[in-house]
């Protein structure tokens, strides 16, 4: 049986498509950022100004201001574009400032925006939304902003560099779809899909030798939930819930076998990390999948909250975040904590405590191969004991503490917000 994912798609073609572009290398003390990528406003009758700036560079240019008439028509059809050089200043911080006014006194503004931009690891983005009087939030790609009547939206989207020593690539590419009305929802190439031999479900993602690859979904934060909880259920997951998924079986684990970092057990600035969100993407064909792209970002410092935990063997408290480590990943390692409790393990304890020999059911989900001849397979969580140990889980399902420096296969999850 299949299930059709519906998620809010942010792309609809209208009647006008206007483009602001720039290009342009980003020069931060010893460093070079490459940085280029599009700004482009599809419109379908709106009555509205939209204006811009870019502030970080010795320039700070603004974009061209694009005044809408109730037909949706800018008075001024003229591109703009900028193909200089752009230096940027020394703190590693470029900023795009849109302002989105609804000019209209009796009908509203309904404002999606698609963020499809690619950065390196060494680049935190974030993105954040004013509308109104409100106070400024977080802004998730896709999500559609309703402003009102005589009401502007600012939209504030910023790329900083984390080690501005070293280089780094930047593309931004962000689409703003306005209408007079509400988006409808439109059919997701995600596809949820139910296994009913295996009795699960799971979605198909990236391809490895031509084939798909599946992830299984095991754990479920319902809508309103604090805590997400291992997800057994035949009944398809609810609207507005979050669902994790997990690579069902390990493609070629050989080719796939890493080491957790050169030296150091934290996962912020681990190796292992810089691969997920790296060459991994490009491993797997992910960079145009429809599902890695709906996937929903996890911040590392909420990936450093399900790190701690205890049995009668260990003890891991010391899950502190590194300074300066930011940024949110859309694939991530599990921690034992989030194996004990995804995979069969049970509740954890009040004081953070988890069985210290894992039940049949945990190892049954923890093992990828019938035959039981596969590698470790790494977690991200440090050992307790020495910063140069991270646990990680053995063929037969079984945990242990292991030298960052030793390779093991990556297993990666991931969240999808239904």
């Amino acid at each position: 049986m299949s299930t059709k994912v519906r998620l809010i798609s942010a792309i609809s073609m209208f009647c006008l498509v206007l483009s602001l572009m720039m290009v342009g290398v980003w020069a931060v003390q010893s460093a070079t950022v490459n940085v280029g990528g599009t700004v482009t406003f599809n419109a379908k009758d709106i009555y509205a100004t939209i204006t811009g700036t870019v502030t970080g560079s010795e320039e700070n240019p603004k974009l061209q201001t694009l005044n809408y008439s109730a037909k949706g028509e800018p008075s001024d059809t003229e591109l703009a574009s900028w193909s200089n050089n752009l230096n940027f200043t020394d703190d590693g911080l470029i900023t795009f400032t849109i302002n989105v006014q609804n000019l209209s006194g009796e009908r509203k503004l309904y404002v999606i925006v698609k963020d499809s931009s690619t950065a390196h690891s060494n680049i935190t983005k974030t993105l954040k939304v004013k509308n109104g009087s409100a106070t400024q939030t977080t802004y998730t790609s896709g999500t559609e902003v309703e402003i009102a009547t005589k009401t502007t939206a600012v939209y504030t989207f910023s790329f900083k560099v984390n080690d501005t020593n070293a280089g780094a690539n930047l593309t931004y590419k962000f689409e703003f779809d306005l209408r007079d009305e509400k988006h409808e929802e439109e059919a997701s190439a995600v596809d949820l899909k139910y296994d009913a031999d295996a009795g699960y479900y799971y979605v198909e993602m990236g391809t490895y030798n031509n084939s798909a690859v599946r992830w299984r979904l095991v754990g479920i934060k319902e809508n309103g939930a604090s805590e997400t909880t291992k997800f057994t259920s035949s009944t398809a997951p609810s609207a507005g819930s979050v669902g994790t998924f997990i690579l069902e079986t390990l493609i070629d684990y050989k080719a796939l076998n890493k080491t957790f970092d050169s030296s150091d057990n934290d996962y912020a600035t681990s190796d292992i990390r810089t691969y997920l969100n790296g060459d991994y993407k490009t491993f797997l064909n992910l960079t145009d999948d429809a599902t890695y792209n709906a996937i929903t970002a996890r911040e590392i410092s909420d990936l450093y909250t399900d790190m701690a935990w205890r049995d009668d063997n260990y003890q891991v408290e010391d899950c502190t975040l590194p300074s300066g480590a930011t940024g949110a990943d859309k694939l991530w390692l599990m921690s034992v904590a989030e194996v004990y409790t995804l995979l069969g393990g049970g509740t954890i304890g009040a004081d953070g405590t988890i069985a210290s020999s894992w039940s049949t059911e945990v190892k049954a989900g923890c093992n990828w191969d019938a035959d039981n001849t596969s590698d470790y397979l790494w977690l991200r969580s440090p050992s307790p004991a020495y910063s140069y140990r991270a646990f990680r889980v053995y063929h037969n399902g079984g945990w242990i503490g292991n030298d960052v420096g030793g390779t093991a296969a990556v297993r990666p999850a991931f969240n999808l917000n239904f």
